[in-house]
């Protein structure tokens, strides 16, 4: 989802058919288009992961929000979430460690 400067939801954007053991190349290429253009208009974005089951993150899961913390990071765009969806339910994973963590 992509979010204005108050970060309200403006723009939903949907992947879909994307397998579960996806590699996150396709979220870094989406990502290299999408926060130039957030970031000129100081949005945020929110993202949520589907997958058919499980209610904890697995390594792909882990990768692709860490791919997302990074490459908002570089364009200072917040990050309001990452979220794993699945049949099981919605989970929040964990905020980015800071510094003085």
């Amino acid at each position: 989802m992509i979010c204005d400067a108050e970060d309200r939801g403006i723009q939903p954007i949907l992947l879909h058919d994307v397998p579960p053991d996806a590699e996150a190349t396709g979220l870094a290429q989406l990502l290299g288009m999408l926060l130039p253009l957030v970031a000129d208009n100081d949005g945020s974005i929110l993202i949520g992961r589907g997958r058919p089951r499980g209610t904890a993150p697995d390594d792909v899961d882990r990768d692709w929000h860490q791919l997302a913390i990074d490459r908002c990071a570089d364009h200072e765009v917040d990050l309001l979430g990452f979220y794993l969806a699945t049949g099981d339910g919605v989970f929040r994973l964990p905020e980015p460690l800071t510094a003085a963590s």
